[in-house]
């Protein structure tokens, strides 16, 4: 058997060159001291061991409390995942049945722009066709498919109400108003 490399006879050796070295009287007292220095080496060790040791058990606490953690963000990111799947394939049918509902309307629209004209044609002098529709007069807003808006007659700011009720009207001149030349804007 061997102890750190060394034999028994080797052993044996260093026993006897310590026992030529110090000499029987102080082998007691150098044994006595040694046995006190592996005792404190034993205290230390100890010492350290209970110190470093509720440090490890602090850190493995914590380890723990992080493997905890990150268990629960993996399982939560799971769950959104899944959920993201579900949102993702209803997000997807609900695209495929607006598709399936717009396509006869697009159909309905590519066949219309087919058979619409781009432009007027004119007549051949000049002439828009009779089924055109009218232009709307110049200064009326609105769009050609409506009809022309009429403007009421402008009241006079200085007449009263009670000419109002009465149903008179106030003298005006008409000259004036269509001197102006400038179009109604509402």
């Amino acid at each position: 058997m061997e102890f750190l490399g060394i034999g028994y006879q080797e052993i044996l050796l260093v026993f006897a060159l310590i026992m030529i070295v110090v000499g029987p009287r102080r082998l007691p007292e150098m044994a006595y001291y040694i046995g006190r220095f592996i005792k404190k080496l034993q205290g230390y060790a100890r010492v350290v061991r209970d110190e470093f040791g509720e440090e490890f058990a602090y850190l493995n606490e914590e380890m723990e409390a992080v493997r905890a953690d990150v268990k629960e963000v993996r399982g939560s990111m799971r769950e959104v995942r899944e959920e993201l799947k579900q949102v993702r394939g209803e997000v997807e049918e609900a695209g495929e049945e607006a598709r399936e509902a717009a396509a006869p309307v697009g159909e309905e629209l590519r066949e219309l722009k087919e058979l619409k004209p781009s432009a007027p044609a004119a007549n051949g002098n000049g002439a828009a066709p009779a089924d055109a529709a009218p232009e709307p007069p110049r200064g009326v807003p609105g769009p050609a498919h409506l009809p022309p808006i009429a403007a009421s007659p402008p009241r006079d700011a200085f007449a009263s109400d009670a000419d109002a009720e009465d149903g008179a009207a106030p003298e005006r001149e008409p000259e004036a108003e269509a001197a102006s030349g400038k179009p109604l804007v509402f």
